[in-house]
Parts: C-alpha cells; structure tokens; sequence
C-alpha cells in the first residue's frame, strides 16, 4: 500500500510546479535529498494535474531513490576526476609547466608585495615562472628571486577599454613566442582584460586573483566565466563574489596570501617616555589617514606625549602626501605627526612603534597591514572593513571600529594606553593567533597544486 499525501502536504507560498503548489520537503518520505522531492513533485504535478489526495506507489518511492542515487553518483564521478588528475601529476613525463604570472599594476602596492612573498617560498620543482608587468614603470623590487624571469612591455598596456583590442592582439603574439601552460592574473578582472582575451584566442587556461571587494562591474561578469579558476584571498571574499558573479560558485577558492615571517623586533630605548602610533599603509586615498589625523587632537588632550608616525609613499603620481601634510598643518599636529616615507624593514619599524591603526574604508580582499602587525607582537586597531573580523577573531587579539569614524578611533587609543597590561595581552594573543594559522593555512602550496591542476586540465 503506499504513501497517501493530502493537500495539506501541498501549501500555499510552495515552489510552483505545473500550475500547482508544491512543498520542497516530504515529511511522509524518509531519507530523501531535497533536490530529489524537487524532482518527485515535478512527476507527481504532470501525473495529477489537480489539487486533492494523491497516491504515492512503491514504483514512485522507487524511481525517486534511484535519482537520488544518480545526484550522489555524479558529485563522487567528480571527486573521482580530480584525483585522477592528481595522479596524472605525479606520473606524468612532462615535469617543467610554464607559469606566466601577469601584474597590471604599479608593483608597489599589496598585491606586488603578496605575490613577491608568494614567489619567495613557491616550489619550483617542475615549474617555470615568468613574471610579466605591463608597465615599464613598473616596479620589480618585490620580486627577488633569481629563478624567476621578468618582462616588461615596451609601453603600457591594460589602459582603457579604447586600448583593450590593440592591447590583446599584442598580448597574443607575446603568448605565441613564451608558450605557457598557465596565466595568472595577480590583479582585477577589468585591469587584466586585454589579458583574458589573448590567453582565451591562444586556448591557455587563466587563474585569476580576486583581490577587493568592490561590487563588480558587467564587463566583469562577462570576463569571469572566461577565467579556469577565480582566487579569493579571504572567506567573506569568497562569499562575496559568489552572491555577485553567477555561475562562478564551485570556481572560486580561497587561498591566503603569503606573508613573510616577521618576529618581535627589540624595541630601541627612547630619550622620552613617547607613545608612539604607527601606521604602515601607503599613501592612498581610501586608507583612512585623514580619520587619524582628526582623531589626534583628542589623543593628545588625554596623553599629551603621544606621536604618530605615518610610513609609506604615493602612487601614481598623487598628491595626497601633500594634503595630508597640509591637513596636519591646519591641526596644529605638526609636533605630534611625522611622516617617514617608505620603509624597507618594515619589521624594525612595527619594532619601534607601540600600536598599529589601519583605518581604511576601502573594499579590501586582505588586510596585509593588520597581520604583519600581529606577527610583529604589535596591538592592532582596525576598522570593520572587508575580512577585518577573520583576521582579528576575538576581543582578546585586536580592536575592530566602525569606518570612517574618528571618535571611535580615538577611544579605542585611549583604551589601550589607559591599560597598558591589556596591550602586552593583546600583543601576545595576536601574534600566537597569526602564527598557529599560517601553520595549519599554506597558500603557498595551495597555488602550487592550483598550477600543476590547471595545467593537466588544458590537455586533458
């Protein structure tokens, strides 16, 4: 005898299948899937194209068994077909695959700085990198690794969608002359669009960094179905760009960049007794120093001797050093504000500095600063941007405040030197936090595999 379901199995505000009303889940059927009752009440609506009592025979319980088993049998046909490309990895006769690495930008930011770490501890054994920048201006200070080429282009590419089709076509016969078996975009999609193109003309599959969080653009949905696989460097990332590029969930992976190993620096004896506040970000709008500025006189009423010492350089030839020096000015913050331009031990300086503030507003992928910081034993006030909270997970690790909000910023100082045993704490919790993940979480070996995967799958 079967299974009887009455019409209020089907209520109303159901999924409606065939002009009826039809409920996702049957309680009556034990131990079915919900994509498979998707798939019963589709049979059951064209069968009885009424509302009433329905009759379930065992041939129905059958039939939806089996397409239960078939759904069950194709995802372990999947796992099935990456292993098998593991396996033709490790066996293959072709050890050597070339990786062509492509960098759009200015080479100063922090994709540049990820990317150098990235390359300083990848394993080379069966790889050939290539590192291209697109600008001739570009710098190549990241990159200090001997076994890894770098090209420059003659004039600078990815400028403007006016430049995109003359721009591809010299891409393609760059392509043609290094043959790689992989391209890697380090930046955005709509920078690297020229890119995408050629590498699609020449058949080489593209791995491409989703690096910030900003809402992407049409050309940019229409450029990433063309990409193999899509990297995001944090979850809330990942989850980002699946809500926002359809059809690119199972593509996106997460894979944390690399970060040199900082330790705790020995912090140099000061002729006074100074707080020092630091910031390491460079010089762009976005990063909130102007908050920081503003939230200075109020530090100042409470803890009189403390300074602020503002590391980094402008890009692309802005001025915004020259506003935030006048803003300063203007503040009367000329005594308690120094601006140290780039620093190229960066650890001796998060050594000499007693907490770090990254205040930006920026939709960012990463928050490179606020880790080196931790990794350093520095205390960290950050604000609530991007995968601010998966780096700082706890109270007891680091401060997190509301963008674009000086107040906020300016308690939160206050705070931490009022209470200068939670400082220590927090100096120690954060650095024992960041070191046991970067343990358990290698994104080096992760873009390691990633290569070697995506290169099989082009002959495949």
């Amino acid at each position: 005898m079967g299974l009887r379901l009455r019409e209020r199995h089907f209520p109303p505000g159901g999924i409606r299948l065939m002009g009826t009303d039809a409920k996702e889940h049957f309680q009556d059927v034990p131990h079915l899937s919900r994509g498979c009752c998707v798939q019963f009440a589709q049979r059951l609506c064209r069968q009885k194209g009424r509302r009433g009592i329905f009759r379930v025979t065992g041939a129905d319980v059958r039939f939806l068994q089996v397409a239960d088993a078939v759904r069950h049998a194709s995802a372990r046909l999947h796992a099935a077909r990456l292993h098998y490309l593991h396996v033709q990895e490790m066996t293959t006769k072709r050890t050597t695959r070339s990786v062509l690495v492509v960098e759009t930008g200015s080479g100063l930011g922090g994709s540049a700085r990820a990317l150098g770490e990235m390359l300083r501890s990848l394993d080379m054994s069966g790889l050939r990198v290539t590192a291209l920048f697109t600008r001739p201006d570009a710098s190549t200070e990241r990159i200090d690794r001997e076994d890894v080429e770098i090209l420059k282009t003659v004039r600078p590419l990815c400028r403007g969608p006016e430049r995109w089709l003359r721009d591809a076509i010299y891409l393609y016969r760059l392509f043609s002359h290094l043959r790689p078996a992989v391209v890697h975009l380090n930046n955005e999609l709509y920078s690297s669009a020229p890119v995408i193109l050629a590498a699609r003309s020449r058949n080489i599959p593209i791995v491409c960094h989703l690096r910030s969080q900003r809402r992407p653009t049409r050309i940019e949905k229409l450029l990433a179905p063309l990409c193999r696989r899509l990297v995001a460097i944090s979850r809330s990332g990942q989850m980002h760009f699946r809500r926002r590029l359809p059809g690119a969930g199972r593509r996106i992976e997460v894979i944390r960049d690399s970060f040199a190993n900082i330790k705790p620096y020995k912090r140099e004896e000061r002729d006074m007794p100074a707080t020092r506040l630091g910031m390491t970000s460079n010089l762009v709008r976005g990063k909130g120093h102007e908050y920081v500025l503003e939230a200075m006189p109020r530090i100042l009423r409470m803890f009189p001797r403390t300074r602020l010492v503002i590391a980094g350089r402008t890009i692309n030839g802005d001025n915004y050093d020259i506003e935030l020096r006048r803003r300063s000015e203007s503040l009367r913050l000329t005594e308690s504000v120094a601006f140290a331009g780039w620093q190229d031990d960066i650890a001796r300086f998060l050594g000499d500095i007693d907490i770090l503030i990254d205040a930006s507003y920026l939709p960012e992928g990463y928050r490179h600063t606020i880790v080196e910081a931790m990794q350093a034993g520095v205390p960290v006030i950050a604000t609530d941007v991007g995968p601010a909270r998966e780096i700082i997970r706890t109270a007891a690790e680091g401060m997190i405040v509301p963008p674009r909000d000086a107040e906020s910023l300016a308690e939160a100082v206050c705070t931490l030197l009022e209470n200068p045993c939670r400082m220590r704490e927090m100096a120690r919790n954060g650095r024992r936090a960041v070191v046991e993940r970067r343990r358990s979480d290698s994104g080096t070996t992760k873009m390691e595999h990633l290569y070697r995967t995506t290169a099989l799958s082009r002959r495949g």
